[in-house]
């Protein structure tokens, strides 16, 4: 009846290590598609930061432009309305 009970405990640990190994070898399954996803991630995160830097530089360009044509503009009116009533 011992060796019963010595099997049975055998056998339940063997099981027990079977399925820990099952459950060992999804988690670094599911550790590598992890790690594999990481470099495109990477890459569309580099791609996000190249946008951002290009979108920041034209929202500059278009505020220089925008203060550059508002100074002429003022200048202009300004000229109109000397040349108003200076004449």
């Amino acid at each position: 009846m011992n060796q019963l009970a010595q099997i049975k405990a055998f056998e339940q640990r063997d099981t027990a290590l079977h399925k820990t190994g099952e459950l060992y070898g999804l988690l670094i399954a599911d550790l590598a598609a992890r790690i594999g996803q990481c470099s495109e991630d990477s890459v569309q995160y580099s791609v996000l930061v190249d946008q951002q830097t290009q979108y920041q530089t034209q929202q500059r360009e278009l505020y220089r432009l925008s203060t550059q044509q508002l100074e002429q503009r003022s200048q202009q009116l300004a000229e109109q309305v000397k040349a108003r009533y200076t004449d």
